[in-house]
């Protein structure tokens, strides 16, 4: 039996030519076997008949002999070893540093009861459960990721025993590469904060990475991560979905799966990102909650039908039913506040149905403030931004602060050529939006068309700079609420329905009315400057007029635009003498 002798690796370096002469002729670069060591000490005078006067520099035999590890079968008991190489028996109870164990087994009284140490020379020894709780994976509760079995149960199972954990609640559970089917019916909570849900990347269409099958009917969220707020606090804190795919059954001839695949409940820095869809009716939605993003995400094919239309890729949105939203709206708990929409690319399914709609991109709603859009295409969509407040008593919980930073919505008005647009606002209290590109495809009515609902005097203060806006049916900008500003950028293709020109009807780039509640379309101001009119359209209409300002509308400027190829420059019908129209370019 071939035995290592550890501990002579502390004594080889120490060994001097005239004490290691006293041994057999061995080589010192051999390591003697046990028997060897026996047969050289038994032809040895020994005066104690211990071995302890026979020595290799400083270390005694029984030194030596104690300190010895089988490697070979047998077993290794309480030995601290570095990179050891073992082969067959058992190592119990070890501190073992990267270890090769080929056949035996590592054993204790489970995987639990062993130790792993890291690379690094100055890692430390943990048990391996400790280092497991650092990520979990779904399959150890017995998720399958085959693409035949339910996984909702294993699925549920690990996202509770993530948050029963008594220490380093959450954490990250990981989805192996694999399909998961899960049923649009059942839904699962993420009940802590600090989850985060991990997939191995992929898209939806094709086998490959994290996908979640949805099965059957329902309008559950899928994943909703609404985790008890503390008390005296308004969120709980952190979660996120990412890598993942979801894969609905949804048609355009049956939408039957309604549900968001992630939403977030009162949470503050949820994210969700690189997440990818196909089929999906709703697939985000954020309520109340503080600093949540949606981005770097692909939703395609986003479903619609006949009977329902609608349907959102991201909904976001408030309320006053909080305690103390009456008294203190600032410190409301059920307050919706900055949420990000980044870095996304939303296609919805087209249908040659009979009234079939195509669903839309994004929805903000009642008490919803300070969002940012950006860097995303939302095509062949309904409403690409839908933006509005039913159920809000006051304007302060209203859709305030929205900024948009090179939002490109293409709209299909297949099935509801009125309600089809790229920006549909009622009762917006504040939104900004530079380089915003809108086209129309099948003659939308309006493609940004902001409006009051008499609720609320004097509310909207809406700019836009620079961009592009083409191919409306009738007006392509229609405008009934507070201020307004459009700098810069081109207004085209309007007036597609080929109506002949009037200075009383909707053959316009621009609509100012007076707004619901009596007050005018801006009751401060509007401006209008340096915008390029008329020409430059893909596509052919028929002549149309730049501005046209109705009865009641004041106080506002329009210059330095450019109407070439229009029909009219400015039909001022205000019968207001404070309104400056001046220095435009063309009729």
């Amino acid at each position: 039996m071939k035995v290592v002798i550890l501990a002579i690796l502390a004594c080889v370096a120490m060994v001097s030519p005239s004490r290691a002469q006293s041994f057999p002729n061995w080589q010192q670069k051999d390591i003697p076997t046990v028997q060897e060591w026996r047969q050289w000490w038994a032809t040895k005078p020994d005066t104690n008949g211990d071995g302890a006067n026979l020595t290799w520099d400083n270390c005694t035999l029984p030194d030596l002999l104690g300190k010895k590890v089988d490697m070979s079968s047998g077993s290794s008991t309480n030995q601290a070893l570095t990179t050891p190489a073992i082969t067959g028996g058992t190592s119990n109870a070890q501190s073992l540093r990267m270890p090769v164990i080929t056949g035996g087994s590592l054993s204790g009284t489970a995987a639990s009861a062993a130790s792993v140490i890291g690379p690094d020379a100055t890692a430390v020894s943990r048990s391996v459960q400790s280092k497991e709780y650092d990520r979990s994976s779904v399959k150890d509760f017995g998720a399958k990721g085959d693409g035949a079995t339910n996984d909702d149960a294993a699925i549920q199972t690990a996202l509770t025993a993530l948050c029963a954990r008594t220490a380093g609640k959450g954490g990250e559970l990981y989805f192996p590469s694999g399909d998961y089917v899960i049923s649009a019916a059942t839904g699962h909570s993420v009940p802590c904060a600090g989850v985060s849900i991990r997939g191995a990347g992929g898209g939806a269409v094709q086998a490959g990475g994290t996908r979640f099958l949805v099965t059957g009917t329902g309008s559950v969220a899928l994943f909703d991560f609404d985790a008890p707020v503390v008390s005296g606090d308004r969120y709980f804190y952190g979660g996120r979905m990412t890598d993942v795919a979801f894969m609905f059954a949804n048609t355009t001839a049956s939408v039957t799966q309604k549900g968001p695949a992630v939403k977030f409940t009162h949470c503050a820095g949820c994210v969700a990102d690189h997440v990818y869809s196909y089929g999906a009716y709703n697939l985000f939605e954020a309520y109340s909650g503080f600093k949540n993003r949606f981005r770097e995400f692909y939703a395609t094919q986003m479903m619609s039908s006949v009977a329902l239309g609608g349907g959102y890729a991201v909904y976001y949105h408030g309320d006053e039913t909080g305690a103390n939203c009456a008294s203190d709206i600032g410190s409301c708990p059920t307050r919706g506040d900055v949420t990000e929409v980044l870095d996304f690319h939303v296609d919805e399914a087209l249908s040659s149905s009979t009234g079939f709609v195509p669903g839309s991109c994004v929805h903000i709603s009642d008490f919803a403030a300070t969002t940012w859009i950006a860097h995303g295409t939302c095509n062949q969509v309904h409403i690409a931004l839908n933006i509005d407040c039913p159920t809000s008593t006051s304007a302060a919980a209203c859709p305030q602060f929205i900024h948009l930073d090179r939002l490109e919505a293409e709209i299909n008005a297949t099935g509801d050529a009125a309600g089809s647009t790229c920006i549909s606002g009622t009762d917006v209290t504040h939104l900004e939006a530079y380089s915003f590109q809108c086209y129309g495809y099948n003659e939308p009515t309006n493609l940004i068309r902001f409006i009051t609902s008499g609720k609320f005097p004097s509310i909207g203060h809406v700019e836009f700079y620079g961009g592009k806006v083409e191919g409306a049916a009738e007006a392509c900008v229609s405008y009934a609420a507070k201020d307004f500003r459009f700098i810069g950028g081109d207004i085209i293709g309007c007036n597609q329905d080929g109506a002949t020109y009037s200075a009383t009807n909707s053959t316009f780039g621009i609509l100012l009315q007076a707004a619901a509640d009596g007050n005018s379309a801006d009751g401060g101001s509007f401006v209008v400057n340096g915008v390029n009119f008329c020409d430059g359209a893909t596509s052919a209409a028929a002549p149309f007029g730049a501005v046209r300002i109705d009865s009641g509308v004041s106080y506002g400027t329009i210059t330095g635009n450019i109407f070439r190829g229009c029909a009219a420059g400015v039909a001022d019908n205000s019968g207001e003498t404070v309104n400056v129209v001046a220095n435009n370019s063309g009729p």
